[in-house]
């Protein structure tokens, strides 16, 4: 995803530099051939929260920051703003690896006392006191301070770099004539086709033919712009 309001030179996938004038003028980041996604809707601004980090070197963005309490603050001003708005906070923050450990980086050294909690069962214990320890360690959840509930934290293989999206799939509200608040909707499931031998491999595609449906976008959150580190 590319970042918001960057201008002059824009960094390019080679290592060199490359002006924003040069670019094409057509949008080639959408294809009328593909429904919209997650991250499509949200950016369309239906309600839905979007947030791109500042970008202070083009094509780099700005990085998360910790609030030396053991969070992180924008996260919790999307968590903030969800639920001053809509009552509502996302049941899953999915994230891509370099966030997953950006975030840790951020919470576990984000301040000069320890503010964390480790979970512990006995067996992990025991491996304790037998002089085991395992090293390493990873946000398995985050604390929604507002909503005073734990919100899991899933790497997903899908979710760019420098992203981070929250779902919420049931709002602590009924929406009148909403069973689910997102949904594939198909003209045709999925089927497959083998095509005519043209060679000796085999050739095949595995097709569908419909639409994302959601109702709710307010339900969906999108953190991006977010430079590594």
């Amino acid at each position: 995803m590319p970042p918001a309001g960057s201008c002059g030179q824009a960094a390019a996938a080679g290592g060199g530099a490359e002006l924003a004038t040069a670019l094409p003028a057509a949008d080639n980041s959408t294809c009328a051939l593909e429904y919209d996604g997650f991250l499509t809707i949200a950016g369309k601004g239906v309600g839905a929260y979007f947030a791109a980090q500042p970008t202070g070197t083009p094509g780099t963005g700005t990085p998360l920051t910790s609030d030396s309490a053991g969070g992180i603050v924008e996260i919790d001003t999307m968590l903030k703003d969800r639920w001053d708005k809509y009552r509502l906070g996302p049941d899953v923050l999915l994230v891509n690896s370099q966030e997953a450990v950006n975030m840790t980086k951020k919470v576990i050294a984000g301040g000069s006392a320890p503010l964390f909690r480790f979970n512990l069962d006995a067996k992990t214990m025991q491996d304790v006191a037998q002089g085991q320890l395992q090293a390493g360690v990873v946000i398995g959840s985050y604390l929604n301070k507002f909503m005073q509930k734990k919100v899991q934290v899933m790497v997903h293989p899908n979710v760019p770099p420098g992203t981070i999206m929250g779902r919420c799939t049931e709002p602590p509200y009924k929406l009148s004539g909403v069973q689910n608040i997102e949904q594939i909707r198909l003209r045709r499931d999925y089927y497959q086709v083998e095509w005519p031998r043209r060679s000796r491999k085999y050739e095949y595609g595995v097709y569908f033919d419909g639409v994302m449906q959601h109702y709710f976008p307010p339900a969906i959150m999108v953190l991006t712009n977010l430079a590594n580190g």
